[in-house]
């Protein structure tokens, strides 16, 4: 009987998986350009350009801000969460947890007292992306600075 109930079981999950063509072995997509809004830890509100590349096994992350201002960051993606350590004027981590065409993430920096902020990623289609946006690949072997 339990033989019976866990064959059953994983049919379907398989029949799920295969219904929705979702396969957990395959990386999720998530380079591209995102418009970012987020909050400060002083509950001031903050928006940017964020572009994602892949870069070898990890991904190279940077943030354009209104003020032409960067930071960058160099991230590791484990199923739907991407973590990314980032450097700027401080450095930082920021943890995203992956939802369809949105990063959903909270954020910490140092010198914040270890409050975290929060910051979504919504992905911009290809064919709307600003032409003044560096989507230029790092070069091999930089420090991944701009």
């Amino acid at each position: 009987m339990l033989r019976t109930g866990l064959i059953t079981v994983a049919l379907l999950m398989l029949i799920g998986r295969m219904a929705t063509g979702a396969d957990p072995e395959k990386p999720q997509e998530i380079a591209g350009v995102y418009a970012g809004e987020g909050s400060n830890g002083d509950g001031s509100a903050y928006r940017a350009i964020v572009v994602i590349q892949k870069y070898r096994d990890a991904f190279r992350v940077q943030w354009i801000f209104p003020s032409r201002s960067a930071t960058v960051g160099l991230g590791i993606l484990d199923g739907d969460k991407l973590a990314v350590s980032y450097y700027g004027p401080r450095p930082g981590i920021v943890l995203y947890k992956v939802d369809g065409t949105r990063l959903v993430g909270q954020w910490t920096l140092l010198g914040a007292g270890g409050m975290l902020s929060s910051e979504t990623l919504t992905r911009i289609p290809a064919d709307q992306v600003p032409e003044n946006i560096p989507l230029e690949a790092p070069v091999e072997g930089s420090d991944l600075s701009l």
